[in-house]
């Protein structure tokens, strides 16, 4: 069924998140970890990977150079956090053999990483990148989630940097990390998907 284009379908709460976290560990076990890297032909550029049970994904932000691609226009921010892309950019950006993910990988992600606490096994660890307390979290799916926000077309801004990932996946929808570890999906005429721009992390085709 198609939400609502207002409705936020949020799969983890922070108060869930926390009470749950504890739950995870038996959870955990039923996955493998496993790291890597690809070297994208187009650029030349090297990304770390990371194979969290048959899925495999870019363990960074996707940075290759695209029309309506764009940077924060602050080199520090750019070489942390790659590129943004508008939802047309986004088709295009992606390497041969990766695609955008999708629904059913992203429940994968959720449903085998803990459930309620998943959010805390897809963060960086630390304060380097991420605002207020990151204590639960131990990156351990290795995707090493940061902040790098979003742009609000509507609003002519970034917004959320060092509070919240924000990234395609294929049906133009937006699926969003938290700082409080919370997981959600955004529908895509909510805000204004797909005019914003949004980061980027691939899945291998299988």
């Amino acid at each position: 069924m198609k939400p609502s284009k207002i409705v936020l379908i949020t799969l983890i709460l922070t108060t869930l998140a926390i009470t749950d976290f504890s739950c995870k560990k038996d959870l955990l076990k039923q996955v493998s970890i496993t790291p890597g890297t690809f070297t994208d032909p187009r650029d030349g550029r090297t990304y770390k990977t990371t194979t969290i049970g048959s899925y495999t994904w870019l363990a960074e932000n996707l940075d290759f150079a695209t029309d309506s691609s764009f940077y924060y226009n602050n080199d520090t921010l750019n070489k942390v956090y790659g590129r943004l892309y508008t939802w047309n950019a986004a088709q295009a950006a992606f390497p041969a053999g990766w695609h955008l993910p999708t629904m059913g990988e992203l429940d994968f992600l959720y449903n085998n990483l803990g459930s309620y606490a998943s959010g805390f096994q897809l963060k960086e660890t630390g304060n380097a990148h991420w605002d207020g307390n990151n204590s639960n979290s131990n990156n351990y799916s290795q995707l090493t989630i940061i902040p790098g926000g979003e742009y609000s077309a509507s609003l002519n801004q970034y917004q959320y940097l060092r509070t919240c990932a924000v990234f395609w996946e294929n049906n133009k929808y937006t699926w969003i990390v938290t700082q409080y570890g919370d997981i959600y999906y955004r529908y895509e005429n909510y805000f204004d998907t797909p005019y914003g721009r949004y980061a980027i992390r691939c899945v291998k085709d299988y």
